[in-house]
């Protein structure tokens, strides 16, 4: 009886209801959450991906307790589902660790959001973002930090 019960809910427990980035995103510290989107970043931050649906964006950082194979497998430009724990690092979103990942397609990274820098706010946070009215002297240069 046991392990009919078993066979039964483990189908129902294995499934994770997917929500989008903005939900997530004020969910408390410790909740595990399913989301989707699309990558914006590959290897030139590290192992940390950022990606974004169409209601905000999020970081998935492989830290420790993740599973193998998300930095080196996931680029710039693929749809993904990510499930993992809320974390905040540094009063940043982040999900860390990541439970379960799958590519589902490649697609085209989104298109920049144009905003001005007095709209920097952090409802931003994770988003592709170009900021109106800024150039730099040295531009092209490669920085850190």
């Amino acid at each position: 009886m046991f392990r009919l019960l078993l066979a039964l809910l483990l189908p129902l427990s294995a499934s994770a209801q997917v929500i989008s980035i903005n939900n997530a995103r004020i969910l408390p510290v410790g909740d595990t959450v399913t989301v989707r989107g699309v990558v914006t970043n590959g290897y030139e931050l590290g192992k940390i991906r950022y990606f974004q649906d169409g209601t905000a964006g999020i970081a998935a950082n492989p830290g420790t307790g993740s599973v193998t194979g998300f930095e080196t497998s996931v680029t710039a430009g693929d749809s993904i589902e990510v499930t993992g724990i809320i974390k905040s690092v540094y009063g940043l979103v982040v999900i860390d660790p990541i439970l379960a990942f799958s590519e589902i397609a490649a697609v085209a990274v989104p298109a920049p959001r144009t905003v001005s820098f007095s709209s920097l706010d952090p409802a931003l946070e994770g988003q592709l973002v170009r900021i109106e009215c800024v150039s730099f002297a040295a531009g092209g240069g490669v920085f850190d930090g």
